[in-house]
């Protein structure tokens, strides 16, 4: 995921270093695409949210900056 993320931040103008990044994470998700999650049908779920959001305290170019995080029962996906 944080590969993806870098990449996108270059997409308008990338480097044969990011191509080449971007080709790695097509072999990785090739290589993965048989794993996933598997929900039992019927079970509740509970996923929770939090987020820190800062309005425009960057000291260097002043942007708002936000960062979450995600919980699917007690276990952390994003």
């Amino acid at each position: 995921m944080f590969r993806i993320f870098l990449c996108a931040c270059f997409q308008a103008c990338p480097k044969e270093l990011h191509v080449s990044t971007v080709k790695c994470i097509f072999c990785y998700s090739h290589g993965t695409i048989d794993l996933g999650l598997w929900y039992p049908k019927g079970s509740e779920l509970s996923l929770i949210n939090y987020s820190d959001i800062d309005f425009a305290r960057c000291k260097f170019d002043r942007k708002s900056t936000s960062r979450t995080c995600h919980f699917l029962e007690s276990s952390l996906v994003s």
